[in-house]
């Protein structure tokens, strides 16, 4: 790869969740290990365009080890007719994490965690940084009182039958997190259950392991919003083939695709009693995030359930969308918005990536958001109410729609996407308007 191919490069990973944030007005700091050389510069120049800030991890060098092992992660992105990604890099061909020789949080990493108000960190970290580093982080964070966002991602799968040291700190994370973010698929992966190995044998038929690795951390220090993101500095997403591995005792938890079958055997396959499960076994946990792609998110708490359903938009890209969809929910909680406005704002910036060809610096406008919550056209075929027991306990499960109607259940009240619209539309206003200002200024 050469200079003259610099058109077919872009930062993605979890760098869109930087670019994201930093499209919605937060101020952003990256934290992570660059090389000097002109991918490493190529990626300082995107964050830099968009604002982003870096501070640099650093760790003792060892002659011992390969040059190649202090460079800038390259991902290679292959891509078919029907637009389906395929992902590679150097870290696939390792068992040990790519950047293992960083092994203690510097003071510069502190002080980023001290000044954030969240951590957010998700499963691909473990394949560049140690559990041992990230156990670190986490410890560092609730010290400090950071709030930590959590995202095993497809990770969480091959973690939860891995090392001993990668499922203890998989655990401490799905544990002490304020919030976790998770597709509906990968809630059923975190609960044990005894007929589970006949789900695991159908996944591990037909899973191939997904890799990746992002921490990010979100600050508000007076004024100023700041948002540190602990990189990976890979240029974009990784996706790994890896072998199958034999069904024991230990990979009783591993469930790659829903089955029907599968669902009706664990019982999880409902996103709101795997969120109250969750909510449970967490010791600091507020909110569980139940990703559920066209069909909408669910946003649970210890006293409500909120659903919106997606928006209908013209689908080019998904790559992003849920690293976008991050950015979003950690906007609404830092601006203490109504959980419902949170759903709808992060499905508009996932949709407004998805409008979009690649990641980096394809994810979400400001402005094509704004567009799409104006718009205001809900994919309203999908209906919480499959998911609603006339026995559930819930004293409040609240969805968002374009007309209120009443619902099957008492405990289901509609809420009016034109009320939200109208609340979250004068704060990304304000925010369009000071970026426009900024870039009149400069």
């Amino acid at each position: 790869m050469n200079c003259s191919e610099l058109k077919y490069w872009e930062a993605g990973g979890n760098c869109n969740v930087a670019i994201a944030a930093a499209r919605l007005g937060l101020c952003c700091l990256t934290v992570g290990h660059v090389g000097d050389e002109i991918y490493g510069r190529f990626l300082l120049d995107v964050l830099n365009d968009e604002g982003i800030g870096m501070v640099g991890m650093s760790g003792q060098t060892d002659s011992t080890i390969d040059t190649a092992a202090y460079e800038t992660l390259i991902c290679w992105v292959l891509v078919d007719p029907l637009q389906r990604h395929g992902f590679c890099s150097r870290a696939d061909f390792s068992d040990d994490p790519a950047f293992s020789w960083l092994s203690k949080l510097s003071k510069e990493v502190k002080m980023a965690i001290w000044r954030s108000k969240v951590l957010f960190c998700n499963g691909y970290s473990f394949d560049e940084l140690s559990p041992a580093l990230l156990a670190s982080a986490l410890d560092y964070s609730i010290e400090v009182g950071t709030s930590i966002f959590f995202d095993p991602g497809p990770r969480g799968k091959t973690l939860s039958s891995g090392s001993t040291e990668q499922r203890r700190v998989l655990d401490q994370y799905l544990k002490m997190s304020d919030v976790l973010l998770l597709t509906s698929d990968e809630c059923r992966l975190l609960f044990p259950h005894p007929l589970r190995a006949v789900s695991a044998l159908l996944g591990l038929l037909s899973s191939f392991p997904l890799r990746l690795c992002f921490i990010a951390l979100l600050s508000l220090s007076s004024d100023l919003l700041l948002i540190a993101a602990l990189l990976s500095s890979s240029l974009c997403g990784l996706r790994r083939v890896g072998p199958l591995v034999p069904l024991s005792q230990s990979h009783l938890l591993v469930v790659v695709r829903p089955f029907p079958l599968a669902e009706s055997l664990t019982g999880v396959g409902n996103p709101i009693l795997a969120g109250r499960e969750l909510l449970k076994e967490g010791v600091r946990t507020k909110w569980v995030i139940v990703k559920m792609g066209s069909k909408g998110s669910f946003l649970i708490t210890s006293s409500s359930v909120s659903y919106a359903p997606a928006f209908k938009v013209n689908v080019v890209d998904t790559v992003g969308c849920g690293d976008s969809f991050v950015a979003a929910i950690v906007f609404g909680f830092l601006h203490n918005v109504p959980a419902i406005n949170v759903l709808a704002l992060a499905n508009a910036v996932g949709a407004a990536t998805a409008m979009g060809s690649g990641a980096g610096r394809n994810v979400a406008s400001l402005e094509k958001v704004i567009e799409i919550l104006k718009n205001s056209s809900l994919d309203e075929d999908s209906s919480p109410s499959v998911y609603i027991d006339e026995n559930m306990d819930a004293s409040e499960i609240l969805v968002l729609a374009r007309t209120i109607v009443n619902g099957k259940y008492a405990c289901m009240s509609h809420v009016s996407l034109r009320k939200v619209v109208s609340e979250l539309l004068p704060k990304l206003m304000a925010v369009h308007e000071k970026v426009l200002t900024s870039k009149c200024a400069s």
